[in-house]
């Protein structure tokens, strides 16, 4: 049950509820590797300081009227439109 992990994750630095899927899965692969050790500080400024634009990425843009927000999302396949269509619903 990943539930568990999800909800110890700290705040993410990505937008979207499915890169707390992706954190979770990066950190199961961490886990299970022995090559080297990050200690869980650096783990958490990682995730919490990541940044991808173009995936999800808030562009200001004052011309727009009060409340709305511009995104860019260059979704790059059927299952990331999907996602991103989940996330806009």
């Amino acid at each position: 049950d990943w539930a568990p992990l999800l909800n110890g994750l700290p705040p993410l630095g990505l937008i979207g509820e499915h890169q707390r899927w992706n954190a979770a899965t990066a950190l199961c692969a961490l886990q299970t590797q022995t090559h080297f050790t990050l200690p869980p500080d650096t783990i958490k400024s990682g995730l919490q300081n990541a940044v991808w634009p173009g995936r999800l990425q808030r562009i200001p843009r004052p011309d727009l009227q009060p409340g709305w927000d511009f995104y860019f999302d260059g979704a790059h396949n059927d299952s990331g439109a999907i996602v991103l269509a989940d996330w806009i619903a």
